[in-house]
């Protein structure tokens, strides 16, 4: 079944390697809260989904991140 809610942001993360290859590439895709809410509320939380898997993989329940959290997340990643 295909996936009917579209995400809000999409990044898509390169990495180069000697050579200008690219060695390894990510997608980021956030969706908004309200997405998964019964009620349509939350506008300010995202759930992110990493090359087509949500990410992070837990067993109960969805983890939600604010946009300054993500941001952190994928300057982290590519170490700036």
């Amino acid at each position: 079944m295909a996936e009917k809610r579209r995400p809000t942001f999409v990044f898509l993360l390169k990495n180069y390697g000697n050579g200008g290859k690219v060695t390894k590439t990510n997608k980021v895709e956030c969706f908004p809260e309200k997405l998964f809410r019964k009620d349509g509320k939350g506008d300010k939380m995202y759930r992110i989904r990493v090359n087509g898997k949500w990410w992070p993989k837990e067993e109960r329940g969805s983890r939600f991140y604010y946009k300054t959290q993500i941001m952190q997340m994928i300057a982290r990643s590519i170490n700036f």
